[in-house]
C-alpha cells in the first residue's frame, strides 16, 4: 500500500470490514484529483503548482483535435470543462464546475492540461492504465 501513495494523495480513505476468518474484505480508496496525479507523474514540473485537467468541449465543431498522450497538452483556456483540480488550484478558488476560461480568470497562474484525444474523442487510456497500476499494487 505504501507504494501506491504516489497516486493516492492526502485525502485517501481506506475502509475495510470483515466479520471473521475467510470473510470478504471490501475496500474503498478515494483517489482524489487522480487525473492531476497522473499528469504530475508524467510531467514533474506540475508538482507544487496550481493545475487542472480539462476535458475538451464536446460541442466543438468537428470534435476534438487529435492530441495524443505524448504531446504537450497544456492549453491556455477555451471552453473545455475542468474535470480534476489540484489542491493548489482549489486553494485559489478553481473548481470542477468551471470551464477552463473561468478557471484562468479565477487563477491566472493555473496550468491547464487537456485530456488526450483520439478520433475526435477523449482518450482515457493513460488514466485507465494508471488506475490498473494502483490496483496491481494493492
Amino acid at each position: 500500500l505504501a507504494a501506491a501513495s504516489c497516486w493516492l494523495g492526502s485525502s485517501t480513505a481506506i475502509m475495510a470490514a470483515a466479520s471473521g476468518a475467510g470473510s470478504t474484505v471490501v475496500g474503498f480508496i478515494d483517489m482524489d484529483c487522480f487525473y492531476v496525479a497522473v499528469e504530475r507523474r508524467r510531467d514533474p514540473s506540475l508538482n507544487g503548482v496550481p493545475c487542472a485537467v480539462v476535458q475538451y468541449n464536446s460541442r466543438q465543431a468537428g470534435g476534438a483535435p487529435e492530441l495524443p498522450a505524448e504531446a504537450c497538452r497544456r492549453v491556455q483556456g477555451g471552453s473545455g470543462g475542468i474535470i480534476a483540480v489540484s489542491y493548489e488550484a482549489r486553494q485559489r478558488g478553481v473548481t470542477r464546475q468551471m470551464s477552463s476560461h473561468e478557471a484562468k480568470k479565477q487563477c491566472p497562474e493555473v496550468v491547464l492540461v487537456q485530456v488526450p484525444t483520439a478520433f475526435g474523442k477523449a482518450d482515457l487510456r493513460i488514466y485507465k492504465n494508471a488506475g490498473d497500476e494502483v490496483v496491481r499494487l494493492l
